[in-house]
């Protein structure tokens, strides 16, 4: 799995960017990443549940106050 989600934009590494475009940049990968393969194969499902049952409960609008922050929390 791809790991290079941010890029350095200055030579000491004190400010970085998205590596790539954030539409390419998938919650599930973040978290493998975060976490490995076998731990997000184990807990797969959970970060659909979080989002639908947030959606369910309080509508897709509250989405944009989640951060994957906040989604990596709920795995």
């Amino acid at each position: 799995m791809e790991k290079n989600f941010i890029i350095a934009t200055n030579p000491t590494r004190t400010a970085y960017v998205p590596a790539r475009p954030l539409e390419d940049l998938k919650v599930v990968q973040l978290v493998g990443a975060l976490y490995g393969e076998v731990y997000l194969e184990q807990n797969l499902d959970t970060i659909g549940d979080s989002i639908a049952s947030q959606i369910n409960s309080k509508g897709i609008k509250t989405l944009g106050a989640l951060s994957v922050s906040n989604l990596v929390e709920r795995v």
